[in-house]
């Protein structure tokens, strides 16, 4: 299933535009560079920039965040990043992922229907522990809410 995911997010990248492409590597490069460059850092002074490059948040968590680490974690196997400028990398895009994530509003399309929320739990395979486990999780959160709707 991972690899499935991953395949999905990387043909909606290569299915924008050109320029948009190019826009998202330049903004994922910057990113990669910005979190990981020790000094003074703003959260706030970091979406205000990357709102000015014309990214939508959408695009920036799928997309360019995750290029952005994968470019961290290049720079560590290819000995062009230190163990430090990586960790404040990863934390930084990490602190950027939930600051985003907290912003974002889910509104149904079927308010008294229920759902499903599937979880893929990183590279783990269909059907291990961990995977079984996350998805039981949130079946019976799932479940839980729909009982909660009915009484």
């Amino acid at each position: 299933m991972s690899n499935l995911a991953q395949r999905v997010l990387r043909e909606l990248g290569q299915k924008a535009p050109a320029e948009a492409r190019e826009q998202i590597q330049k903004t994922a490069h910057w990113l990669a560079v910005t979190c990981s460059t020790p000094g003074s850092y703003s959260h706030e002074a970091m979406l205000k920039a990357l709102m000015q490059k014309g990214v939508s948040n959408e695009l920036l968590i799928d997309v360019c965040i995750p290029e952005a680490a994968r470019t961290l974690g290049a720079g560590w196997n290819d000995n062009t990043r230190s163990f430090g400028q990586v960790s404040l990398g990863t934390v930084r895009l990490q602190g950027l992922v939930q600051e985003l994530s907290a912003q974002w509003k889910f509104t149904p399309v079927i308010h008294d229907q229920p759902s499903v929320l599937v979880a893929i739990c990183g590279d783990e395979p269909a059907g291990s522990k961990r995977s079984a486990t996350a998805a039981w999780v949130f079946g019976q959160a799932a479940a839980r809410r729909n009982r909660e709707r009915r009484a």
